[in-house]
């Protein structure tokens, strides 16, 4: 899908749920994990759509990533960024599994999606631009899976 320079802006559904859930960390990990998706079979389902609010994201040019601080205003990318996938998926990012180095058990910290995308109008080479942004939510690291 090609990105058009205006109204670049995709329309961002319910990105971020808490779901109560046994601690993210294991006797055998140093750091929490974010379980990093928009869709749990039966529990979750949140796809992302493009500015239309109809049209799926979907492909190579949209990427989620997300975003921790100890808070808000300390957001920086941890993890790379998930790129969405198509057809039947279309709307949904490629789950995957985020360590927070620098939190320990029982650490608040404050998390955020952004939906990242391409602009094709500049030359020489597209540019990743953040297109959304999820609001920002506070969780606590041992107490709760944050599931997208």
């Amino acid at each position: 899908m090609t990105t058009p320079c205006v109204n670049g802006r995709a329309a961002v559904a319910l990105l971020l749920v808490l779901a109560a859930s046994s601690p993210t960390v294991s006797s055998a990990q140093t750091a929490p994990q974010i379980d990093f998706r928009n869709r749990i079979a039966g529990i979750l389902d949140a796809p992302v759509f493009d500015s239309d609010g109809i049209t799926p994201l979907a492909g190579p040019n949209w990427f989620a990533q997300l975003f921790v601080g100890s808070t808000p205003d300390s957001l920086a990318a941890i993890g790379s960024p998930v790129y969405f996938l198509e057809g039947a998926e279309a709307g949904y990012w490629t789950p995957d599994t985020v360590s927070v180095p620098w939190a320990r058990p029982g650490d608040t910290v404050s998390v955020q999606v952004r939906v990242l995308g391409y602009l094709h109008c500049v030359e020489p080479f597209p540019q990743l631009v953040p297109r959304a942004v999820s609001r920002i939510v506070e969780v606590t690291t041992a107490f709760y899976r944050l599931s997208m």
